[in-house]
């Protein structure tokens, strides 16, 4: 196998970030885990070309051509991330009898989602080492705890308005913010997110934010170990 994890997200900053929560994870592993980018596909020989076109529909589509079965030949365990945002376009309500789901509510109704359109003979022989990162709303929201601090709670646990709020916050302390008006930047993803590569600072942003406490209790529960067995 080439990897520990594979990244099927919306997008190449999305995989930056879900990479260094992997890497923080795994903080105390004897090795370091392995993390391959499987969509959007990033040429690492190249690390400046721009990534293939992502969004959500692409992750659907990934799921849908069944791709993911060489992706868990090739990998140990595969990541699927998506956002909640617009999660009414590809299925998912986010509200039930008139009232907003609760965040756990929504990452369940989405992980259902998602699972439906992966082979079921895939899903039962290889399902726990299937992970869903899945973002309420975005996962600029997981972010959040990085730049407000404890004395903000409520901008800490946002889940609307997020990639704003940490732009107007990083321009106020004289950092680069994370897009401009047409586009992200990776590099100040990258400032941001590697303090996530401590797994105490992962453990308070989860205690912030419930989505990412979703994902880093999928990955806790699967009792994953670097480096693990041959499949």
């Amino acid at each position: 196998m080439t990897g520990d994890f594979a990244i099927v997200a919306e997008g190449y900053t999305d995989q930056l970030v879900l990479k260094q929560i992997l890497l923080g994870l795994f903080e105390q592993s004897e090795d370091e885990p392995f993390v391959n980018f499987e969509q959007p596909l990033l040429d690492q020989t190249s690390r400046h070309r721009t990534p293939e076109p992502g969004g959500w529909d692409q992750v659907l589509k990934y799921l849908q051509l069944g791709k993911y079965r060489q992706a868990l030949q090739l990998n140990r365990y595969l990541v699927i991330h998506i956002d909640t945002d617009v999660s009414e376009e590809f299925g998912v309500p986010k509200q039930r009898d008139g009232k907003e789901l609760e965040p756990h509510d929504l990452v369940a109704a989405t992980v259902d989602k998602l699972r439906s359109l992966i082979d079921e003979s895939v899903l039962l022989e290889h399902g726990d080492r299937l992970l869903f990162a899945i973002a309420v709303h975005s996962t600029e929201c997981w972010l959040l705890p990085l730049v407000f601090d404890r004395s903000q709670p409520q901008k800490r646990a946002k889940t609307v308005g997020c990639l704003a709020a940490l732009d107007d916050e990083l321009r106020k302390s004289n950092r680069t913010p994370l897009s401009t008006a047409d586009s992200k930047n990776p590099d100040a993803y990258r400032a941001i997110v590697r303090d996530y590569r401590k797994r105490k600072v992962i453990d308070e942003g989860s205690k912030a934010n419930p989505s990412l406490g979703a994902f880093v209790a999928e990955v806790a529960r699967r009792n994953i170990r670097i480096p693990a067995p041959d499949l």
